[in-house]
């Protein structure tokens, strides 16, 4: 494959063997499970927790052939407009089903907020009346438990002492292994030099932990933090301070008025858009990140004021009924009429 002098199989090859060997064959297999799942039940309707995925893409895709109308729920950040799956310049969709070779869409998508929205019908090319806000579904419940029980009660779930704060790192998969050792390196370095607080590592639902296991057997750092699983809320309604890399979890925090350090991997791309929007305070090495937590624990200082109508812009109607308005939707997509109690 050539451009001008330049040979591009070797750029393109690595993405498209991936590609053919996950993405293709998970796609074609949830393809023949919803045709054998069709011989056994008549949905009405097909809700999609992970659009971008082989699975949320086969689903659309099969919908579509066989008329059942989706719904896509957002699952996490969009990280903006260079991220390709969700960024296009022609769409198919049941208003428009001429266009046989581009991404399939669901139905309707519901999303946390207005900028997610805008980002969707603007920059991409969703039609504006198939993108619905709704809030952040997910957080409903924590939410009104904060809200209802307090701090007390969360730490007897998580069963940390009430009187040492904790550092929350949010783990996650990266673009590239050297993304990871990046982000990881830096934690284990400035939590070897500041041990004002109790560190905890909140894995991801896909990680295992061997790497970060890895690095602290390697630094002779064994018990320097903790590796947790599982949920996620309950650490965050308890930690002082959050650090991450680009994740939901981000505006998770925010929304729980968490302070928040987002960690700016070079050569990667970034939280940029948080920063810029007052949600999060970047940092790109040991020596800011370091310098950053010491202006929280040793001066108490905010370290970025949370401006209410930014994070409104990506989290829409934090008023715990965002489930109520994702069911309401499926209601009307499936045309029920006799009311729902609650």
């Amino acid at each position: 494959m050539q451009y001008g002098s330049y040979d591009l199989a070797p750029l393109l090859r690595g993405r498209t063997q991936f590609l053919f060997q996950n993405y293709f064959s998970q796609a074609i297999s949830y393809i023949e499970a919803l045709k054998a799942s069709m011989k056994i039940w008549n949905p009405k309707l097909m809700l999609i927790v992970y659009e971008e995925g082989p699975h949320g893409r086969a689903a659309t895709l099969f919908g579509q052939e066989k008329s059942v109308p989706t719904l896509a729920l957002q699952h996490g950040t969009l990280a903006g407009a260079h991220v390709p799956a969700y960024f296009f310049t022609i769409v198919r969709h049941e208003s428009c089903m001429d266009a046989r070779l581009a991404c399939p869409i669901p139905t309707q998508t519901a999303v946390y907020g207005e900028k997610t929205k805008d980002m969707l019908t603007r920059t991409s090319a969703y039609p504006k009346d198939v993108v619905k806000v709704v809030g952040m579904p997910s957080q409903d419940f924590a939410l009104r438990f904060f809200r209802e029980s307090g701090v007390s009660k969360i730490y007897e779930i998580v069963n940390m002492p009430q009187a040492n704060p904790i550092i929350l790192v949010a783990s996650q998969p990266f673009l590239t292994r050297e993304n990871k050792d990046y982000f990881i390196a830096c934690v284990i370095e400035v939590a070897r030099k500041f041990r004002n607080a109790q560190w905890v590592v909140k894995l991801h639902p896909s990680e295992s932990g061997a790497e970060w296991e890895q690095y602290l057997k390697q630094e002779k750092t064994e018990g320097l933090l903790s590796l947790v699983k599982g949920n996620l809320q309950p650490w965050l309604l308890v930690c002082t301070i959050l650090i991450a890399w680009y994740s939901t979890t981000i505006l998770e925090a925010a929304l729980f008025k968490k302070r928040v350090i987002a960690m700016q991997i070079p050569g990667c791309a970034n939280a940029d858009d948080y920063i810029a929007d007052g949600i999060a305070y970047g940092v790109s090495n040991v020596e800011e990140l370091l310098a950053t937590l010491r202006q929280v624990f040793e001066t108490d200082t905010d370290l970025v004021d949370y401006p209410t109508n930014k994070l409104n812009q990506y989290i829409s109607q934090t008023d715990c009924y965002a489930s109520e308005r994702v069911a309401d939707l499926v209601e009307e997509m499936v045309g029920y009429s006799g009311g729902r109690k609650g």
